[in-house]
């Protein structure tokens, strides 16, 4: 059975502000790394954007999912079904990631040539990685493994990022 879905996360400017500076910190990075014209860059970022928010709706609705994992282990009596249907589901929702990132590189491979695909690749996972860097140094230095305190409570407003390209 389908639960109806949850209310959709407030969107807050400040935090729609920093996820569109990243996004075009991102799209400069890339047209310099990979060396496209302006008119290469067009055709190119149009589908880059397509596929950076089919998977940032990916992760929001795998975080849900997660969450409700998480309740659905600290009712007082567990649910044996409802688990299963939310593993099933965030076992699903992960290969369609997989899938849609294939895809993704594959219509990225007709556009780019080899070498700018592979220079592509490389410059996602280190941009990733940079800004989660990021967050995590504005968020504060803490001990690995140990969290704040429960999830919700570690919650805030988003970190600022630098103005300066990464």
């Amino acid at each position: 059975t389908k639960e109806a879905p949850p209310p959709p996360e407030p969107e807050n400017g400040r935090r729609e502000a920093i996820r569109k500076r990243i996004e075009t910190m991102k799209l400069w990075g890339l047209m310099e790394e990979l060396q496209l014209s302006e008119t290469e860059a067009l055709k190119l970022f149009s589908r880059i954007r397509d596929f950076d928010r089919q998977e940032e709706e990916r992760r929001r609705k795998e975080r849900r999912l997660f969450r409700q994992l998480k309740a659905a282990l600290h009712k007082r009596s567990v649910d044996e079904g409802r688990l299963r249907e939310i593993i099933d589901e965030l076992a699903r929702l992960r290969e369609a990631g997989c899938t849609a990132e294939r895809e993704h590189i594959e219509a990225m491979s007709r556009l780019l040539s080899t070498e700018q695909l592979a220079r592509y690749i490389v410059f996602n996972m280190e941009f990733r990685e940079r800004i989660h860097r990021l967050i995590r140094k504005a968020r504060g230095h803490r001990r690995p493994g140990r969290p704040r305190g429960p999830a919700s409570e570690r919650r805030g407003s988003p970190p600022d990022l630098p103005e300066e390209p990464l």
